[in-house]
């Protein structure tokens, strides 16, 4: 057998390999297995950070509410006309249905958030490669923070970043304006409803205030301390170095945003990619081979 065979073999088995494995994780699901029992986490997902006096060893931050049931909730809460109603209800659906994590100095601990393989070889790759070069360019893949609400929902564990994504996936469904704004060291989840009046959601702390960031920032601290329990997060919501983005995760993460929607697309592009190249090769060689018995005659 030729080189030029084998490496036309090489590259349509590689497409194939891959399309293969895009196919199967059609079926799977990104979501940690020990989240399927929703009642067991311990202090390990207990936000210890920010000394919140709501997230105890006796009271940790756990999902109350499965999958399966957390999509029943959304659906009937998509249901209702009142608009406040909606946000209130959204953030308590997330609250409910997600550990919130923020895997500080134990990256390769938090398998939580990390990508499946079958979800998207690339960002899997991606990770490994700083798990074993630690290559700097490649931490943010280790432990991954999505930027698209349905997937990290879907996952079941998230940093504050992510739930404030899931706020905006839903607020969105529901078709009410929406935006994210970074702390200093926090994310939060913005509304308008059409009659103009705005919310801040922290569905990471489990509470939503009326009111303009900058409002809160300036006259609505404690009332943040009085809904979180933590002076820390009370600190972060202060006025200093608060930024909105109405454009969401385009506008909060750009080249994160754009890079994860093209990891998605080239998943399926690059093996289908290989599969018409190697029968692009395939048919050439053909009729180089064709062509010379020809020129032999």
């Amino acid at each position: 057998m030729s080189f030029r065979r084998i490496f036309d073999c090489f590259l349509f088995l590689s497409g194939l390999f891959l399309l293969s494995i895009n196919i199967y994780g059609l079926k799977q699901t990104i979501r940690h297995p020990d989240l399927s029992s929703f009642d067991q986490y311990g202090p390990k997902f207990i936000p210890i950070e920010i000394k919140s006096t709501l997230f105890t060893e006796d009271s940790p931050a756990s999902v109350k509410l499965s999958s399966k049931l957390a999509k029943q909730r959304l659906r009937q809460i998509l249901k209702k006309n009142n608009e406040y109603e909606i946000i209130s209800d959204i953030q308590t659906l997330v609250t409910e249905s997600m550990v919130h994590h923020y895997p500080v100095g134990e990256p390769f601990a938090s398998n939580y958030f990390h990508v499946p393989v079958w979800e998207n070889y690339l960002l899997y790759l991606a990770a490994k490669i700083y798990e074993f070069s630690e290559i700097n360019f490649f931490s943010v893949f280790r432990p991954y923070e999505y930027l698209n609400g349905k997937k990290s929902w879907e996952r079941g564990t998230a940093m504050c970043g992510e739930i404030a994504s899931v706020v905006m996936y839903m607020l969105e469904l529901a078709n009410i304006k929406n935006g994210k704004a970074g702390l200093d060291g926090h994310v939060v989840a913005l509304a308008e409803l059409s009659n103009g009046d705005r919310y801040v959601v922290d569905a990471d702390y489990g509470f939503i205030i009326e009111g303009s960031l900058a409002d809160v920032s300036h006259n609505k601290l404690d009332e943040v301390y009085t809904l979180s329990g933590s002076r820390h997060l009370t600190e972060i919501y202060g006025p200093e170095n608060n930024i909105e983005f109405w454009n969401g995760d385009r506008g909060y993460r750009p080249k994160g945003y754009w890079l994860e929607k093209g990891s998605y697309f080239f998943k399926w592009f690059l093996p289908t990619f290989l599969i018409f190249l190697s029968y692009f090769f395939y048919k050439n060689d053909k009729k180089r081979k064709n062509k010379q018995k020809l020129t032999h005659k």
